[in-house]
């Protein structure tokens, strides 16, 4: 988890009633190469059916050694029987962070997970887009949805960039020595870029910690929907026979004393995730398709710049698509 690399066939997947729902397929991997796709339902791995069992059994009995075989049976919509694949598994590498410019002046940037050098790797790619913006970032989205943690500092690194000065987070247990507290240091160098970030019911641990740190510092709206609600510290304590007991010893607290566990982070703006299919009328009628119409010869083509595939993609994301819309009336707002 913490390294991005594990053997598998990679793909993201969520608990829907006794089967898992692909989210997505990771890039470069045996599951893209074997032709599964978003959205479809994964009831059988070999010869277990998914009934009953928990997401992380699911979870095991795909991973496996590097070459080593395995049949998904799936359900896809527009197919009217089960359908059979059988891959190899292979080693998964884990991009922890992606990002693209959306309508030439705002930033995507999306965390899968942190691991530890996200914090490095975001900062990157938004050294990345200022450039290729000439410094004139409108907004940025950071994009926790589904996101399950990983290294706190890595989280705490990255809220550092965007809080100018202040605390982050704190653990607070029964004992004084479970106090620790995380504080920006003032360097960060994203401090006045407006933020939206996402989050669903799969954001957990770490990225809520960012998110609830955004949020408290004013320095973020939340989009989507409630967070999962991780925020306990675990401390693994040794006992004789070479065993341990790892015993939940604090909680995690956001700036304002709010606590993580079993409540999450609210999102200032509730949104279910959708996908946008554009409706185009059958038949549209202006003035410029009337005969004998009078030009406007001073009127000048608006300029338009491509979308690249991937941001066209983005778009049709209902939650990326009202974040953009917020950062739009965020940033004519301040001019």
């Amino acid at each position: 988890m913490t390294k991005g690399e594990f053997a598998g066939i990679g793909i993201e997947v969520m608990q829907e009633g006794n089967a898992l729902r692909i989210i997505a397929p990771i890039d470069n991997t045996p599951a893209q190469r074997a032709g599964i796709l978003a959205g479809d339902i994964l009831i059988q791995i070999d010869d277990t059916h998914l009934k009953g069992l928990s997401l992380n059994e699911s979870i095991e009995l795909m991973r496996g050694s590097k070459g080593s075989p395995v049949t998904l049976t799936l359900l896809r919509d527009n197919e009217k029987k089960p359908i059979e694949i059988t891959l190899k598994r292979d080693i998964i590498k884990i991009e922890s962070v992606k990002s693209h410019l959306i309508n030439e002046h705002y930033g995507y940037l999306r965390i899968a997970q942190f691991q530890n050098n996200t914090a490095a790797d975001a900062k990157q790619h938004l050294e990345t887009m200022l450039k290729d913006t000439d410094n004139q970032l409108h907004g940025l989205i950071i994009d926790l949805r589904n996101n399950p943690g990983g290294v706190l500092t890595a989280a705490v690194e990255l809220s550092d960039a965007f809080i100018k000065q202040g605390l982050i987070v704190y653990t607070e247990g029964r004992s004084k020595e479970s106090r620790e507290e995380f504080f920006a240091s003032g360097e960060g160098a994203f401090t006045d870029i407006p933020i939206v970030v996402l989050i669903n019911s799969g954001s957990a641990s770490a990225s809520e910690i960012v998110a609830g740190a955004l949020q408290d510092h004013r320095r973020a709206l939340i989009l989507g929907n409630s967070s999962f609600g991780k925020g306990s510290v675990q401390t693994i304590l040794p006992v004789p026979n070479e065993n341990a007991i790892k015993l939940t010893t604090a909680l995690y607290y956001t700036p304002l004393g709010r606590s993580i566990q079993a409540q999450g982070i609210t999102a200032d703006i509730e949104s279910n995730k959708a996908t946008i299919t554009e409706q185009t009328p059958r038949l549209v009628i202006t003035e410029l398709n009337l005969a004998r119409h009078l030009d406007n010869k001073k009127s000048a083509k608006k300029k338009t710049e491509p979308q690249t595939p991937a941001a066209s993609r983005l778009l049709n994301d209902y939650q990326v698509h009202e974040a953009i819309n917020i950062l739009k009336a965020m940033h004519f707002s301040q001019h």
